[in-house]
């Protein structure tokens, strides 16, 4: 049983993998794509923060070019200061950059499964390179409490599959495979509704939001109500994190004050 969650949380890895590199390639046919992520350039601090040339993101499983915390709604939920920002997000453009060199440099020859062992190790090395700068930034204790719900809530699924949330969670094998296997069609989802969101960002966020009302019932079909409880503790209080988190016209259309993945609190 091990073995079929593991194979399930892969198949998530897998997904993120093939969307990330298509949104590589057609950046770099259109653009020539520069190196690294939001922190190249100045970075101003009205809440959007310099992305490649032409400014389009495309959705890569949570992990984009502009970070979560760019908002200054969301930056204002945990107290951000200025200088604490830049610092953030210059070590997010840091840590970004390496996870995209890492990308790269995946073989053609490997194998789905392998694709997606290696974007887990990509992911999780990034999620502990980006911790350690965070842990630098933030000195008081209910700022940084406040940053990791939000990181939490911003990753939906993707939390599922941190060793450190499966352990607090205590979940089972037969659970990480259930909502590896839900993460894998939320994931999909997502993709579609990234290159939606191109051209029709009004329609792609109401398709969101729809999606957004069935994660809440589809995590508790999963989650005992300890497990419930124990997660609504680690996320806090719900933040209504919007589509644009993820993607963006490239004209900046549709972008709205607030950021998306699902609510992290499912009632």
């Amino acid at each position: 049983m091990k073995r079929f969650a593991r194979i399930a949380l892969t198949g998530v890895f897998a997904v993120l993998t093939s969307a990330s590199l298509e949104a590589q390639q057609k950046g770099a046919g259109q653009q020539g794509q520069g190196q690294g992520g939001p922190a190249q350039g100045q970075q101003g601090r009205q809440g959007q923060p310099n992305q490649a040339s032409g400014g389009q993101q495309v959705y890569q499983g949570g992990m984009g070019q502009t970070p979560w915390f760019s908002n200054p709604e969301v930056r204002q939920q945990f107290k951000l200061n200025d200088t604490q920002y830049d610092q953030l997000n210059k070590s997010y453009g840091e840590s970004y950059g390496r996870y995209q060199q890492g990308m790269k440099d995946f073989g053609k020859d490997l194998t789905p499964e392998q694709r997606g062992q290696k974007m887990g190790e990509l992911q999780q090395g990034f999620t502990k390179d980006f911790s350690t700068s965070a842990n630098k930034v933030f000195t008081d204790p209910q700022q940084r409490q406040r940053y990791n719900e939000l990181n939490l809530q911003y990753q939906g699924y993707n939390s599922f599959s941190n060793p450190t949330v499966q352990e607090k969670l205590n979940l089972t094998p037969e659970q990480r495979q259930q909502l590896g296997q839900q993460g894998q069609e939320w994931h999909k989802k997502m993709a579609g509704l990234g290159q939606m969101y191109q051209t029709d960002p009004q329609g792609a966020t109401k398709q969101f939001n729809a999606m957004r009302k069935t994660y809440g019932q589809n995590v508790n079909t999963v989650l005992n109500p300890q497990q419930q409880q124990t997660w609504q503790n680690m996320t806090g209080q719900p933040y209504n994190f919007q589509p644009s988190a993820y993607f963006q016209t490239s004209a900046g259309a549709g972008a709205t004050n607030n950021r998306t993945q699902p609510p992290a609190n499912p009632k």
